[in-house]
Formats: C-alpha cells, structure tokens, sequence
C-alpha cells in the first residue's frame, strides 16, 4: 500500500530518484575526458547517494508492503469490509 503525503506515491518518488540517477550517469558520461577529476568524484557521490536514497524507497516499500500483507492474513474479514467500503466510496465519488 503506497502511502499518499500531497499527492506523491512511494513509486511515484522512486521513479524520480531513479530518473535523476539516470541523469547524473548521463552527465558524467558526457563530461567525459572534459571533466576534472574533481567533477568526476562529486558526480559520482551524488549517484551513489541517489542509488542510496532509492534503495531505502525500495526497502520501505517492501516494509510496508509486508506489513499489509500481514494485515490481511491476520484479519481477512476485515480487510474485505475496508475493500468494499473503499470501492463503495471511489464509486459514488466517481458517479458524479
């Protein structure tokens, strides 16, 4: 279950680590044989700390995915009624 805070997903977040990740590698690769050493070393720090920062993401994930999971086998009654309620409600909502 991806928690929501203003709009933004535990995936959503990953997906744009991951992408500046992707850009840093990028920026590194085209700086080439241009670039310090300097430069060099503090890309690299920077993708390793977006590597860092996205595989904590990915931990949470998993964390809270299993937690769910647990949730549900724990109370399997339950987490049917919280089902039906949510679909109830994203169905009248979406009716009007």
């Amino acid at each position: 279950m991806a928690q929501r805070r203003k709009g933004v997903t535990l995936r959503s977040l990953r997906e744009e680590i991951s992408a500046v990740s992707e850009d840093v590698a990028s920026l590194a690769a085209a700086l080439g044989d241009a670039a310090s050493a300097d430069a060099r070393a503090r890309l690299e720090a920077v993708r390793q700390k977006t590597d860092t920062l996205a595989d904590a993401v990915g931990k949470a994930t998993s964390t809270k995915l299993s937690a769910l999971e647990e949730i549900v086998e724990e109370n399997p009654v339950g987490s049917v009624a919280v089902a039906l309620m949510l679909g109830f409600i994203v169905g009248s909502a979406t009716r009007r």
